[in-house]
């Protein structure tokens, strides 16, 4: 009889260690929610999705990436004239 005593004992223990655990990352998720923006970009006409950290407002993720952006707006400004010398997709600092 003993061993099932321990047994349930261990099984209540690990439960309720399941439980606090959930409701602690449940308050720690709240406090790093991220915040969500939703825009229309002007020029391609994509829809973009911009993840920031709720207290820094730094961006965490930009859906799609500022580069696609770039490239997009590039190849609607060259239009029908084909000239695809101009095109940079790194950008350069001095």
């Amino acid at each position: 009889m003993e061993p099932i005593r321990e047994a349930e004992l261990d099984s209540r223990a690990l439960e309720a260690l399941a439980e606090r655990a959930a409701r602690e990352l449940d308050s720690a998720q709240s406090l790093f929610r991220p915040e969500l923006e939703f825009k229309v970009d002007e020029v391609s006409g994509r829809t973009v999705i911009t993840v920031y950290h709720p207290e820094t407002e730094e961006i965490i993720r930009q859906i799609p990436p500022e580069e696609a952006l770039r490239l997009a707006h590039l190849l609607r400004e060259l239009g029908s004239n084909g000239d695809l010398s101009e095109i940079s997709l790194i950008r350069t600092r001095a």
